[in-house]
């Protein structure tokens, strides 16, 4: 499961003059340790679904699903373990595949790192960054919406060939910690990836 869009209007700038707002991104995210967040997930067919997020870079990421339908995501090494309470199935996904894995990189670094600037818009105290894989833009574009005083994250969006997915965030906590034990996966009765069976 991944949570995939993207605005379906974007004002297309150049990029000229807008180096001091990619320096002013990428300070704000190498300076972040922790972010928790509620969020709302509205998927391409209208679907709504909540949960809450947490990051503790780098390297570590989980997404608690509750509603509609309980899933838990957490990063495991080099992938995403996926765990669907209802189905009581685990699987896994290479975090190579999932767009979000930009937002727990050891640094962020826009001009040799793996994404590439698509687009980029200030406007009314808020950035819109749009960013896409580079050697991989069958994955989509996804973009980051920033609030600008003070620079805080809280709306990710995702589009992958038009399906557009957007993703909200609430209750926001930066640098505030996050234990360790928070990214652990209490595995039920063993449970294995069923492909590697």
């Amino acid at each position: 499961m991944r949570f995939l869009s993207a605005l379906a209007v974007f004002l297309l700038l150049p990029l000229t003059g807008h180096a001091a707002s990619l320096q002013a991104i990428e300070a704000y995210f190498n300076q972040l340790k922790t972010f928790q967040a509620d969020f709302t997930q509205v998927d391409p067919d209208g679907g709504i679904a909540e949960g809450e997020l947490f990051l503790k870079r780098p390297g570590r990421m989980r997404w608690n699903y509750t509603t509609p339908s309980e899933v838990v995501m957490i990063t495991q090494g080099d992938n995403l373990l996926y765990y669907d309470k209802v189905m009581d199935e685990v699987s896994y996904l290479p975090l190579d595949d999932i767009a979000a894995s930009m937002l727990i990189q050891s640094e962020v670094d826009f001009d040799t790192g793996d994404f590439k600037v698509v687009t980029l818009q200030d406007e009314a105290g808020i950035t819109r960054l749009t960013l896409e894989q580079i050697g991989a833009p069958e994955q989509g574009q996804f973009t980051l919406v920033l609030r600008s005083q003070p620079m805080q994250l809280y709306s990710i969006i995702l589009d992958q060939q038009g399906q557009v997915t957007r993703m909200s965030m609430s209750n926001i906590r930066q640098n505030a910690g996050l234990d360790d034990k928070v990214f652990d996966f209490k595995n039920p009765r063993g449970l294995v990836d069923p492909t590697q069976r």
